[in-house]
């Protein structure tokens, strides 16, 4: 999801491999703007509903400093623990 003032976008749907991990590619233009504010909602299972925290002004064009070339691309997002309800 991207945040924003009025109306979320949401940019894509993925689901848990059986290690835990997700990885969702999104076409940049869904975000409608240059550096979205992105957090992901995890829902179902027996997990409930999760949000991470937002990762503000994601820097997808970001050039290296050495090299000049465009590595924003990608972004890793970190780990989350997810609380389990009992």
């Amino acid at each position: 999801m991207d945040e924003d003032l009025l109306k979320d976008d949401f940019l894509h749907e993925a689901t848990l491999q059986d290690d835990g991990r997700v990885e969702f590619t999104f076409d940049h233009a869904l975000a409608h703007e240059l550096r979205p504010d992105l957090y992901m909602v995890l829902e179902g299972g027996n997990i409930g509903n999760f949000r991470t925290e937002v990762f503000t002004d994601v820097n997808f064009f970001a050039r290296n400093p050495v090299t000049g070339m465009q590595d924003g691309l990608i972004q890793d997002l970190g780990t989350f623990t997810v609380p389990i309800p009992e």
